[in-house]
């Protein structure tokens, strides 16, 4: 009996300190996508002035200086081309008003100006001034797909999109619950 009421002091104690403890930030999945039109090749397979969209998806926890680093998924698509997900580490990052996507060691892939100052960490839209810059590294690179390279692109859009994060205390109260009615069944049990 004497271990029963000490491990319910426990139990409500940890779920007294749980409950008044700081809830630490969640990280939030962060969704960036460039859209615009351009030129190159896939798996051999020329394309020119074809509509295009970059899907790139991070966690909030890797944001630093407004570089995500990794990225935890990287795809694309091509308007009758075809579409796929990059096989290498990739980064996307923004310094004033030039937003970068490049592999994670850092060699660019896809460069360009925007018309305003990208805050990776807040949900925007911009468009790019000009075209894109730095296409001579985005060549051969490993895609689900086959290699794609650009030779150029132009009418970029740049956007984010933030989604919440999964609130976890919610999980708390149900484990709470849960304990209790076991604390409670034993107590019934042994009296």
């Amino acid at each position: 009996m004497k271990l029963i009421k000490t491990s319910l002091v426990f139990t409500f104690l940890f779920i007294s300190t749980l409950m008044v403890a700081p809830v630490a930030a969640l990280a939030t999945t962060l969704n960036y996508t460039i859209s615009g039109t351009g030129s190159g090749s896939l798996d051999g397979n020329a394309f020119s002035n074809a509509e295009f969209t970059f899907s790139l998806t991070g966690d909030s926890e890797n944001l630093s200086s407004n570089i995500l680093n990794p990225l935890d998924s990287a795809t694309f698509s091509i308007a009758g081309v075809g579409s796929g997900t990059f096989h290498l580490a990739t980064r996307i990052g923004a310094i004033g008003s030039v937003v970068f996507f490049s592999r994670g060691s850092g060699l660019d892939l896809f460069d360009f100006f925007t018309d305003a100052t990208a805050d990776l960490s807040s949900a925007f839209t911009v468009s790019g001034t000009g075209g894109a810059f730095a296409l001579n590294q985005f060549n051969d690179v490993a895609t689900s797909a086959g290699a794609l390279g650009f030779d150029s692109a132009s009418g970029i859009t740049f956007s984010s999109e933030a989604l919440p994060p999964v609130p976890l205390p919610a999980t708390a109260w149900m484990l709470f619950a849960g304990l209790g009615g076991l604390a409670a069944f034993k107590r019934r049990k042994t009296a």
